[in-house]
């Protein structure tokens, strides 16, 4: 996939989703946007189902299939968190996400 496109979908059905659907996604605080990713933090007095909810709905987003005459191609997504931006401490979700 072509960087430009990694680009695209990160700005579209990343940061733009999450700005623009701010009742979705009120508590995160956008930081940056690194290449080919976004850096966000969610205060820790939110509660963690809605922590959940927030970063399965942007994987989801950003999962959205791409379409080429009639090849759909979907860029998998990973969710790396921590209580801080070390590398090391940070877990990943990997959970898949059903359309129902």
């Amino acid at each position: 996939m072509a960087q430009s496109t990694c680009a695209d979908k990160i700005n579209e059905q990343g940061l733009e989703y999450i700005y623009y659907n701010q009742q979705l996604f009120k508590p995160i605080e956008l930081l940056a946007q690194i290449h080919d990713s976004i850096v966000f933090q969610i205060p820790l007095a939110t509660n963690w189902e809605d922590h959940a909810r927030m970063l399965l709905l942007i994987k989801q987003s950003l999962e959205t299939p791409l379409y080429w005459h009639e090849l759909a191609s979907i860029l998998q997504s990973t969710s790396p968190s921590a209580f801080n931006m070390c590398k090391e401490q940070m877990k990943e979700f990997q959970k898949q996400i059903n359309s129902n």
